[in-house]
């Protein structure tokens, strides 16, 4: 709310009763400011029948419950996994060059576990979120207070994750987009003095988010069990935001190259190495950082 008013110094539309408790309820609660100008990019607002939105939600929300409670019994029975057998210097301090050569090993164990890890760490943010939202939307738009199309979906296609930055900018969700950019253009632009047009000014927003992804999921963590793993997804996040920058590097490295040879490349190609760059970073640099909080808090 503060990010609404303060920062981004929204008003209210002209010709509002001074007690409009439904405006003052959509401004609220609509962190990715869906159906305004301001909206999150990436989202896709379709109108639906309330009838099929409702029933598509619930079978959403039962489909993930079902999946929540079927999860654990994958690491021990179907996986035959002993995760915690694992060292925390053996998992931390693991370079990426040793990381890929693991995979060549014949010794599974290792690579399967970080696999498990990063999809576990993704479906509990994924499932998590998606079960509240689809609830949340069952209930207001039952009640009448929201359309269907004030309720898109929190994910984007998963398909479209073949690049860190599209991993983050459209398949993940928007719930603090709007909140980051707007802190981190105030700080660019009135305190460090940065155009928000200018390469250094877009560069800072960009950081300046991820830091704040890592100081929320930190200050989430240190009010819970996990408390001791607080600073590792600040690291995480700051590291995302590096390797976005290498990935942007080499992308136009590569664009170059091909632009002065005369071949545009196979773009089905081109996603399919994309897929596994993306996977194989998360699998690296999830068990690097996340593994503490694991052992603290669990799968």
């Amino acid at each position: 709310m503060s990010c609404t008013l303060f920062v981004e110094r929204y008003a209210s539309p002209s010709g509002l009763a001074p007690w409009d408790w439904r405006t003052g309820y959509k401004m609220l609660f609509n962190s990715r400011w869906v159906g305004t100008t301001r909206q999150a990019p990436g989202i896709a607002r379709r109108k639906a029948p309330r009838f099929s939105f409702m029933r598509n939600r619930i079978l959403s929300f039962l489909a993930i419950s079902a999946i929540d409670q079927l999860k654990p019994y994958a690491l021990t029975f179907v996986l035959g996994l002993e995760p915690f057998k694992y060292n925390d210097s053996v998992l931390l301090k693991r370079t990426l060059p040793r990381f890929v050569l693991q995979f060549l090993n014949t010794e599974l164990d290792d690579p399967v576990f970080r696999i498990y890890l990063t999809v576990s760490t993704l479906w509990t943010s994924y499932g998590l979120f998606t079960r509240f939202h689809d609830l949340f939307a069952i209930v207001f738009v039952s009640m009448g207070l929201d359309q269907p199309e004030d309720w898109p979906a929190l994910y984007g296609n998963i398909t479209e994750a073949y690049t860190l930055g599209q991993f983050w900018g459209k398949f993940w969700h928007k719930l603090i987009y709007r909140s980051g950019i707007s802190y981190a253009s105030y700080v660019s632009i009135y305190i460090l003095g940065l155009s928000r047009s200018s390469p250094l000014g877009g560069l800072f927003v960009k950081f300046f988010v991820f830091l704040l992804s890592g100081i929320n999921h930190a200050i989430e963590k240190g009010t819970n069990s996990c408390a001791g793993a607080w600073w590792d997804d600040i690291w995480f996040y700051l590291l995302n935001f590096t390797a976005i920058m290498m990935e942007m590097g080499v992308q136009a490295i590569v664009k170059k190259i091909r632009e002065k040879i005369g071949w545009a490349g196979i773009r089905s190609l081109d996603k399919l190495l994309g897929y596994f760059w993306v996977f194989g970073f998360l699998c690296w640099s999830m068990s690097k950082f996340h593994f503490r909080s694991v052992k603290l808090c669990g799968f």
